[in-house]
């Protein structure tokens, strides 16, 4: 069989010998906080590197245009949450695996989640962000889901993001908490008590801000709303900012706020990890696994042994009759 991504021999598929794939690592370009990088920012962290000059970046938002038509494998990791306790961390982010069929030329956009902000501020603990696959069509391919942060004086971390759908509850008042899931998938996450932090976005709708004290915009936001993490300004204790990636402000005197993913959590002082969605095939999921900002890794398939196919036309070589032509004709 040729390489040459063409299924030459006619038996569904190509020879796997044929292909191999190049990994590609998407970044937070070294952006904190609850807004995404700038294109500079991006442009500087890629040079040099395969990404040099193939992404381009508005509203935080990472725009890639697949090279050729093939089978991808797309991995996201969602980031953790931040904890205000200094004795504990925030949730861990989920991390999600899936095969995708992608033709020459179609486009990207990807959202790499964004840690907490206020881990060991002796206050409050933002959601962590998730991270996000979509295609410019508006398809949904990976999303893992951020894990959520707690305020200070808990008995345990946050809770971290699923491999499900659904986002988890928030603690209330609790200073522990079960983590268990919540019934409303694509939704952005609730205030589970007044005064102990927002909720994540989710794919569909804002995370919900924890009013007074999470208002205006302590909700992290959707995935149609740009996926800003949660932030109000409200003076009591560290700002608490959720993520890029929609994760929830842990401002809610003092709270934890919910982590974003395709579920937003519940913001909670043991604040809710967000939820996961995966469209791919051959999928592997873990829960609680990323530590720190998240990232995204695209292994692109690249053919190796570039054997051009070639036609060859056999004729009689002018000769004619019941003898064959000579080796004289054939050169000629």
């Amino acid at each position: 069989e040729v390489c040459d991504f063409v299924d030459s021999d006619c038996d569904g598929e190509e020879d796997p010998s044929c292909s191999e794939a190049e990994e590609l690592q998407f970044t937070n370009c070294g952006q904190e906080g609850r807004n995404g990088p700038s294109e500079d920012q991006c442009t500087t962290e890629y040079s040099g590197t395969s990404l040099e000059g193939s992404v381009t970046v508005s509203g935080g938002l990472q725009r890639w245009v697949a090279p050729t038509t093939g089978s991808y494998v797309i991995r996201a990791v969602g980031a953790q949450g931040a904890a205000g306790d200094s004795s504990y961390l925030g949730g861990r982010g989920a991390d999600i695996t899936g095969t995708f069929s992608l033709t020459e030329g179609e486009v990207l956009l990807i959202a790499v989640g964004q840690k907490g902000s206020g881990q060991s501020s002796d206050s409050n603990g933002g959601g962590g962000g998730g991270s996000w696959v979509v295609t410019e069509s508006g398809e949904a391919l990976v999303i893992a889901g951020g894990g959520g942060g707690t305020r200070t004086s808990v008995s345990q971390n946050g809770c971290d993001a699923t491999v499900s759908v659904y986002g988890t509850t928030g603690s209330g008042s609790a200073e522990t908490w079960g983590c268990g899931e919540r019934s409303d998938a694509g939704s952005g996450g609730t205030v589970s008590g007044d005064s102990w932090g927002s909720g994540g976005g989710g794919w569909l709708t804002d995370g919900a801000e924890d009013s007074p004290w999470g208002s205006p915009g302590g909700g992290g936001k959707s995935w149609g709303s740009g996926l800003e993490g949660g932030y109000s300004g409200y003076d009591c204790g560290d700002t608490a900012e959720g993520g890029f990636g929609g994760g929830g402000t842990g401002q809610g005197c003092n709270g934890g706020g919910g982590g974003g993913g395709y579920s937003g959590g519940d913001g909670g002082r043991v604040a809710g990890g967000g939820g996961s969605y995966n469209s791919g095939a051959d999928a592997v999921e873990l829960a609680g696994v990323g530590e720190g900002h998240g990232f995204v890794i695209i292994e692109v398939p690249v053919a190796i042994g570039g054997v051009a196919e070639e036609t060859y036309d056999f004729t009689n070589c002018a000769q004619e009759g019941r003898i064959g032509p000579s080796d004289a004709q054939c050169e000629d």
